[in-house]
């Protein structure tokens, strides 16, 4: 029986750098998702939901780690 674990992502605020370009990812165990990226901006807004499906007993899945990272495709200045 699969588990699912559900992740909102809404926003960041006052991220560091100018005209960054800010990505949002979201890992646990294996599997890896990412928003889309926004454009030029320090706040951005995304109001993404990820649902990552598990085939892992529950007590297995209660013991992995959900790592978010944001990152930009420009380096920061």
């Amino acid at each position: 029986m699969s588990k699912t674990v559900s992740v909102n992502v809404v926003e960041a605020r006052q991220l560091n750098g100018i005209n960054i370009n800010p990505t949002v990812e979201v890992k646990i165990a294996d599997k890896t998702q990412k928003t889309d990226t926004k454009l030029s901006t320090s706040n951005p807004y995304y109001d993404h939901f990820f649902m990552f499906d598990f085939f892992l007993p529950k007590e297995a899945l209660l013991d992995e780690v959900i790592r978010i990272k944001v990152s930009s495709s420009t380096p920061d200045r």
